[in-house]
């Protein structure tokens, strides 16, 4: 969203105006459970009752709730977000979306597009912040354009892994990580060709040693590199702990007395797998364990260690880290799927690894061989397919990333029209606190780093980081760093995808250096993309392609480029054409702009 250009600001200013005398909308409650047949929209009431007759003669209940999710329009009965171009009629806040619609009916006719995002978030007032597990914050297994939820464990979660849900709104994403994460009823698949555990649900016939109250049974033999599907019951009488004999031998191929080996773990409820020494007892868990891999919600967890190329137990049991729990579980919650492979070489990922810790890369491990273990002991990803972004983003919170060179504005990075690469990991905060004005959300900025600008040409000019995936702003100003004044600022755009990169659009002067923040809401931060275009104007010193106010070599490598082309900032003649006489001009102007 732009804020600073002035018929926009002219607009707003005339919208907010008319808002403040428009009637306050009435809440819609289709997406809510009630235990009185239909909803506050009769429209919506009719689209869910056609294939749910109940819904408008028993009571509106979660089916019927959810069937609105998905056959509702209109203001309050989707679940989509005011501030956010969406697909569908109206959105979730009833009086915004009332209010919007007011002005523009296209958005409550059509579809709620640019435009009436951009009024939203003009005119409509921010959610306040939602903490996990408020009763109002919403369901964590329905979308909603607040974020958090009202499971407060299941919300932890689910943040943990994506942050977003909890800052800016809880969507079909964070729906599905609740039903990865926080479910107890799902069901962890067995593809075709996985092997079965011979031990009958409800029975412990391959439990040797580790819970007594039975005889001892014998550990089942499994094949590597392939699916074994089992069950766990655990009642007050039989608590079930699934063992299994998996052969290493003959692995070390490498002969340097270790052989890698990986567990998959995918359960319906909190389980662990750990590898331990043949023969062992439960007094050897969790401490003695070589491996354990937590798993739960149907979520696939996965760890790797190295190990004597010999023959081990893979120990199956409820609970967590090695801790053998008591809670009950049935058949159907007690589902698992268990896989075990094996690898040869086995040295340390972080001994050999190369790639920068704090930029992705599509090698695992990085060249820091401390940042790296460390990372890799909470994301083992990390050091087993690729270096992501998020290990990139752990490192940094646990390693502690450089700081950019352009962390302070005094040493802000002079940069040209075009595309340049951001990183605000390891930046501190070096500016003054954003004004509401500049926000879309709440908080204030954290991390920040700077750049200076001087324009080519006059003229209306955009700045974007289009497609960041950290909540960004940008800010604009002029003077020195001491006493500088800001002319212009942005948070979320919805004409970025995601709508979390910030663009903004201004009208630049010749004479005018211009420095530019690029920071993060709160403690967000990471890698962008800043493109700074003019797509039209006059140029501010002819000849001087590049912006950076002399007249050299690099202008003549630009204009070589544009050789030929019809017209545009190449024409430094007005000829119509970029040709030889252009270049001609361009020599004529060597040297410092004046």
């Amino acid at each position: 969203m732009t804020l600073s250009h002035a018929p926009i600001r002219r607009w707003a200013a005339a919208l907010a105006l008319l808002l403040c005398c428009l009637p306050a909308a009435a809440q819609n409650n289709c997406l809510e459970v009630r235990g009185t047949p239909g909803c506050s929209s009769s429209l919506c009431s009719a689209a869910v009752c056609a294939t749910l007759p109940e819904c408008c003669t028993v009571a509106w209940d979660s089916a019927c709730a959810t069937q609105a999710l998905f056959v509702c329009e209109g203001c309050g009965s989707t679940p989509e977000s005011c501030v956010l171009p969406h697909p569908k009629k109206g959105c979730a806040d009833a009086e915004c979306c009332q209010d919007i619609c007011a002005l523009d009916d296209y958005c409550c006719n059509v579809e709620w597009d640019d435009n009436c995002a951009l009024l939203a978030q003009i005119n409509c007032e921010p959610a306040g912040p939602v903490p996990c597990g408020d009763p109002n914050a919403g369901s964590c297994t329905a979308p909603h354009p607040t974020p958090a939820c009202n499971d407060a464990d299941c919300c932890d979660q689910v943040c943990a892994s994506w942050d977003p849900c909890c800052v800016t709104a809880w969507d079909n994403f964070c729906v599905s990580l609740a039903q990865s994460l926080c479910s107890t009823a799902c069901d962890p698949g067995c593809p075709t060709g996985s092997s079965q555990e011979i031990e009958t649900c409800g029975s412990r016939t391959n439990d040797p040693v580790f819970r007594p109250g039975s005889p001892a049974g014998v550990p089942q033999a499994i094949l590597r590199d392939r699916d074994v599907c089992g069950r766990l019951t655990v009642t007050p009488s039989l608590n079930d702990v699934d063992v299994y004999l998996v052969s290493l031998q003959g692995l070390d191929t490498d002969s340097d007395g270790l052989v890698k080996i990986r567990v998959f773990l995918t359960a319906a409820s909190p389980m662990f797998a750990a590898v331990v020494p043949v023969n062992s007892a439960e007094t050897v868990l969790p401490l003695g364990s070589r491996l354990t891999v937590n798993a739960t919600g149907c979520g696939t967890s996965k760890a790797w260690t190295c190990v004597a190329p010999t023959s081990w137990w893979i120990v199956v049991a409820r609970g967590t880290d090695g801790v053998i729990s008591n809670a009950a579980t049935d058949c159907n919650g007690g589902r698992y799927r268990l896989r075990v492979e094996s690898a040869a070489a086995c040295g340390d990922p972080c001994g050999t690894g190369s790639g920068d810790c704090f930029a992705p890369h599509a090698t695992p491990s990085c060249a820091n061989a401390a940042c790296c273990a460390t990372t890799c002991a909470l994301l083992p990803d990390c050091c087993d397919i690729a270096w992501d972004m998020a290990c990139v983003l752990v490192a940094d919170e646990n390693c502690g990333a450089p700081a950019p060179s352009n962390d302070a504005c005094a040493n802000a990075q002079r940069i040209t029209e075009g595309a340049w690469s951001v990183s605000t990991l390891g930046a501190t905060k070096d500016g003054d606190p954003v004004p509401t004005g500049c926000r879309v959300a709440g908080a204030d900025s954290g991390r920040d780093v700077w750049f200076r600008w001087r324009p080519a040409r006059s003229g209306e000019c955009q700045l974007d980081l289009c497609g960041a995936i950290w909540d960004t702003r940008l800010e604009m100003f002029t003077g020195p760093c001491g006493d500088r004044v800001r002319v212009a600022c942005a948070d979320d755009s919805p004409f970025c995808d995601p709508a979390r990169g910030s663009r903004l659009t201004f009208q630049a002067s010749c004479e005018l250096d211009y420095l530019i923040r690029v920071s993060g809401v709160a403690n967000e931060r990471g890698l962008a993309t800043l493109t700074i275009s003019t797509p039209a104007g006059t140029a501010c010193c002819t000849g001087d392609l590049d912006g950076s106010g002399t007249v050299d070599a690099a202008d003549i490598g630009t204009l070589l480029t544009l050789f030929g082309a019809s017209g545009g900032p190449g024409d430094l003649d007005g000829s119509g054409l970029v040709d030889a006489a252009d270049i001609g001009t361009l020599l004529t102007r060597f040297g410092p702009c004046s």
